[in-house]
């Protein structure tokens, strides 16, 4: 840096550096530019953040790494997308335990859409997607549920004598 400054920089030395990206930074523990990632969790006391130089490297690295090798970067649907994505295998737990009464049946239907969601989302991660998963599973079991339950407690009903006096 001091010979950039000084213009004691050649031109050979310039060459050198051609096809290449320098990331200027400080990694000081004094200067704070310091932070948190789900990674530095992992590290010992001693290395819990990384300095910003090196998650600016990082994101280098993911933009050339898109563009030269065309590996996806990630998206995501917006949330009327993620909601709507939702409410459908919650749709699908409700109509499948509606049709499909015998437990054996609904519990065989229920593995396979659990089974056909988890792998939906893997086709979909794969092509950069990141959808949700864990929402999506839980809404189709509750949603599920609740009409197991719904349709117990109305068949129940339905077979108490009714009392009159």
């Amino acid at each position: 840096m001091g010979d950039v400054l000084n213009n004691r920089l050649t031109p050979d030395a310039v060459q050198a550096l051609k096809d290449r990206i320098i990331l200027i930074g400080v990694t000081a523990p004094s200067y704070g530019d310091y932070w948190s990632t789900p990674y530095s969790a992992r590290q010992p006391p001693s290395q819990k953040q990384l300095p910003g130089v090196f998650l600016q490297t990082q994101m280098v690295s993911q933009i050339l790494s898109a563009v030269l090798d065309q590996r996806p970067l990630l998206w995501v649907w917006p949330p009327w997308g993620e909601a709507l994505w939702i409410w459908s295998w919650s749709l699908v737990g409700g109509t499948l335990t509606w049709y499909f009464r015998p437990l054996l049946r609904l519990g065989i239907n229920g593995g396979s859409a659990l089974g056909a969601l988890y792998l939906l989302c893997f086709v979909l991660l794969t092509q950069g997607g990141w959808v949700p998963l864990v929402p999506a599973a839980l809404a189709l079991v509750a949603t599920g549920t609740g009409v197991v339950v719904y349709t117990r407690f109305r068949f129940n009903v339905s077979r108490e004598p009714s009392s009159s006096k």
